[in-house]
Order: structure tokens, then sequence, then C-alpha cells
């Protein structure tokens, strides 16, 4: 190392960068996904008279959609570290494909995609 470097590092600058930047970022990520899960709260009287259900309905399906996320989110995490992070990722991929694109109620049931 230099010694700019090693000064600069006992000065606290670097130190600072590496602290604020982490910060932002998670401050962004939150940002978005909290943007993304208000728009629920905004679109759940469109989603109810659509479906012509309940409103009680629809928030319930959407807060057990929520508790699963929160629920899953640790699992999928130590799944991670465990394997790979595309491991998880493309398991995931997969999963959404299959249920977009297979038709429900086909006689399958599968707990684990």
């Amino acid at each position: 190392m230099r010694i700019r470097e090693l000064r600069a590092m006992k000065s606290g600058r670097n130190n600072t960068y590496a602290v604020v930047l982490p910060v932002i970022g998670g401050c962004l990520l939150f940002g978005l996904s909290l943007g993304i899960r208000m728009n629920y709260g905004i679109l759940l009287n469109a989603y109810a008279d659509r479906a012509s259900l309940p409103y009680d309905r629809i928030s319930l399906a959407v807060a057990v959609g929520e508790l699963v996320y929160g629920i899953t989110q640790p699992l999928f995490g130590m799944a991670a570290i465990r394997r790979s992070n595309g491991f998880v990722l493309k398991r995931g991929f997969f999963c959404w494909l299959r249920d977009s694109y297979l038709p429900h109620g086909s006689g399958r049931r599968r707990f684990w995609c």
C-alpha cells in the first residue's frame, strides 16, 4: 500500500465510503420493493371489482402471499448458501415458468416445483 492510502485509511475517508455506499444502495432497494408492495393497496379495490370478490377476501389473499414471501425468504437464502445463488435463481425461474404456462389443475401435485 502507498503511504497516501494508509493515511487516508487512518483518517477515515475510505471508511466513510465503505459505509455510506451500501446504506444508499440498501435504501434504494428498499424503496423500490416498498413501492411495488404499496401498489397492492392502491389497486386492491380494482382487484376486488375485477374478480367480483369481496374486498376482505382479496386483502386476505394479498396478506397470505406477503406472509409466505416473508417465511420462504430465509429458506431460499439458506438454500443459496448451501448450494449456490444460481441454483436458487434457476429454481425460482422454472417455478415461475411452470406456473405461468402450464394449465392449473392438471392433476399433478408438487410441493417443491
